[in-house]
């Protein structure tokens, strides 16, 4: 088949770019041929052939408010980000109120004009068999619906890897107009596969829309063989934490108090956001060190991973998303340090299946606990589990298995 993908960003490396591109290998290696969509940015081109793929971008929705006046405006943290966003997008709300579905943050990068996209791949002479859209954010979405009755594309499937209509991050005001967006987007395609915790949200709140019967639950396809080289040889034990925190739904103040207490040891942070909580820890981290870094390429973040003895993963508070680092974490077999705040969290889908876990729960934790911390960082140190030892009772979160079910569940159709 002739298949388009929809990401935000590509080649920028997140969980969403990831999920898309290891979902595009695997249908490279069954000979389907795999075109990518996604934002254009900074200066990249808007048509280029890179990783076996074709990319075709398109250009952001409106001309930035920010883009034009953020220098002079001084627009330098996430407040002032936040401040002049929420300006631009209180004019864009009041010319269409979907807007309203969504947080300011992810209107100002996320959304585009369907004619670009329909004119420029008319323009390619493309036409596809199928679509997916990987999602977060929603707006891919609405792309495969117009490009679906444009007949640029056959069909089409979402791949919501976040939850939309009962995101516990967004306004709960909203949520009636989010199921009405959905309701009328989902209409037209053929599948939706919502990462666990979704559809159980669903029949939850008692929601059960025309869609529903086309919802499969799916994990999310993270869960691949990552080559380790040799065991690392530092004096003291590094722990590692790659991923992103949110103030509200993943807080690393427990984490730190708790990891400050341990001697003797290296605490390395790849992340962004919660700058504030960093600092006022840094100088608790006496007989250790913290050592906070921003976002990396992913090809480098995995190479500090591969340095390190100990990988530390972060849950949510909230029961209907996933931390999906601990996915990656699982496929390089190491040691891994779980805090979490919930007994509901669906990290331990994964990680009650994997040998080499200590879960603290951050909620209820004492000195037994640090107790315990110590000597898993200290005994653990420079383990590794093959993949086969690794995912042994895991087949259902490998990515290839993933894949296979959702084309064997678009074939039905």
């Amino acid at each position: 088949m002739k298949i388009l993908i929809s990401v935000v960003y590509y080649p920028d490396y997140n969980a969403n770019t990831t999920c898309c591109e290891n979902f595009a290998n695997h249908l490279l290696s069954s000979d389907h041929q795999v075109d990518i969509i996604a934002i254009q940015y900074r200066s990249i081109p808007f048509v280029e052939r890179l990783n076996n793929f074709n990319i075709i971008r398109h250009s952001k929705f409106h001309s930035s408010f920010i883009d034009k006046r953020g220098i002079s405006f001084q627009v330098k943290t996430f407040t002032n980000l936040a401040l002049y966003t929420a300006l631009e997008m209180s004019v864009l709300i009041k010319k269409n109120n979907t807007y309203k579905a969504y947080p300011h943050y992810m209107l100002y990068a996320d959304f585009y004009s369907s004619t670009e996209v329909i004119n420029r791949l008319n323009s390619l002479n493309k036409h596809y068999d199928y679509m997916f859209v990987f999602s977060s954010p929603f707006c891919g979405n609405i792309l495969a619906h117009e490009l679906k009755k444009a007949n640029i594309v056959d069909n089409w499937s979402s791949i919501m890897l976040d939850a939309y209509v009962f995101n516990k991050t967004f306004e709960t005001e909203y949520i009636d107009l989010r199921k009405k967006i959905t309701e009328k987007i989902f209409k037209n395609a053929d599948k939706i596969f919502t990462v666990y915790g979704i559809k159980e949200e669903y029949v939850k709140e008692n929601y059960f829309p025309q869609f529903f019967q086309k919802m499969v639950t799916i994990n999310i396809p993270l869960l691949k063989e990552f080559k380790i080289a040799e065991t690392p040889k530092n004096n003291n034990p590094v722990l590692i934490y790659a991923g992103s925190f949110y103030r509200y739904i993943r807080n690393p103040e427990k984490m730190l108090d708790i990891l400050s207490k341990i001697e003797n040891i290296t605490f390395k942070v790849f992340s962004c956001n919660c700058d504030d909580i960093f600092e006022e820890y840094r100088n608790r981290f006496v007989n250790n060190k913290l050592e906070k870094y921003g976002r990396i390429l992913h090809d480098d973040c995995l190479n500090a991973i591969n340095d390190s003895d100990i990988l530390v993963s972060l849950g949510n508070t909230i029961t209907n998303q996933m931390q999906s680092k601990v996915l990656e974490y699982v496929g390089m077999g190491k040691p891994i340090l779980h805090f979490y705040f919930t007994p509901e969290d669906l990290c331990f889908r994964v990680l009650n299946h994997y040998p080499l876990c200590l879960c603290i729960n951050l909620n209820d934790y004492n000195e037994n606990d640090i107790q315990k911390i110590k000597q898993f960082i200290f005994e653990n140190k420079g383990k590794h589990l093959s993949y086969e030892e690794a995912t042994k009772n895991l087949e259902e979160f490998k990515t290839s298995n993933i894949t296979e079910l959702i084309m064997s569940n678009i074939s039905k159709n």
